[in-house]
């Protein structure tokens, strides 16, 4: 379930990370490393060092893609420093202040997300939405009667990935990352539903 679930945020950060970012060069120190998968393969790897960060994907993420092409895609956004490793894994290398601006542009991205759950007429129950500054404790104020009858329990998954996404590219250990999403009836107060990821995987998992 972990690889799998390390597959999926691939998609989610392929998109953001080659969005922005330069790159500077340096050798990155022993200061941070965030894998998310305890597997064979690798998910991403984030490596603070003095200078730069350095950020691996796994290769399964550039299935059909040569080296020349990754590096053209990432050229195009303005990327120069990426090395083909000896697993098929692809590393970028860029600046801190390149890597505070990804994470500047994650959280935005992240808090326009939340923030449509809570406007889109699509999940009609929920009416507000808290978070914490490094998305660990999610809150959905939401309809009781609503809730119980709509779909609305999914958003949960959804803004658990994006928190656990925010906070592998901040470079938590795996064992660190820990986003809780909860339901609470916006009459009383008493919480609707309540999931911790990645551990709701595992649980899900174990029950089938």
């Amino acid at each position: 379930m972990k690889k799998l679930l390390a597959l999926f945020i691939c998609v989610l950060l392929g998109a953001q990370i080659t969005a922005c970012s330069s790159n500077s060069t340096g050798t990155p120190s022993k200061d941070s490393t965030s894998s998310l998968s305890s597997s064979g393969e690798k998910s991403i790897d984030v490596n603070k060092g003095v200078f730069d960060v350095s950020i691996t994907f796994p290769a399964s993420m550039f299935a059909g893609l040569d080296l020349d092409a990754i590096k053209k895609q990432a050229g195009e956004q303005g990327i120069k420093n990426v090395t083909q490793n000896s697993d098929g894994s692809i590393t970028y290398k860029m600046s801190k202040s390149e890597h505070n601006k990804l994470m500047k542009e994650t959280k935005d991205t992240t808090v326009k997300t939340l923030n449509e759950y809570k406007d889109s007429s699509e999940y009609e129950s929920i009416t507000d939405v808290k978070y914490n500054d490094d998305f660990s404790q999610i809150q959905f104020t939401a309809d009781k009667e609503k809730y119980e009858n709509s779909m609305d329990a999914f958003v949960a998954l959804g803004a658990g990935l994006q928190g656990m996404f925010y906070q592998i590219l901040d470079g938590k250990k795996s064992d660190e990352i820990s986003v809780k999403v909860d339901f609470i009836d916006s009459k009383t107060g008493d919480v609707l539903n309540s999931a911790t990821y990645p551990d709701a995987f595992d649980t899900s998992s174990s029950s089938k």
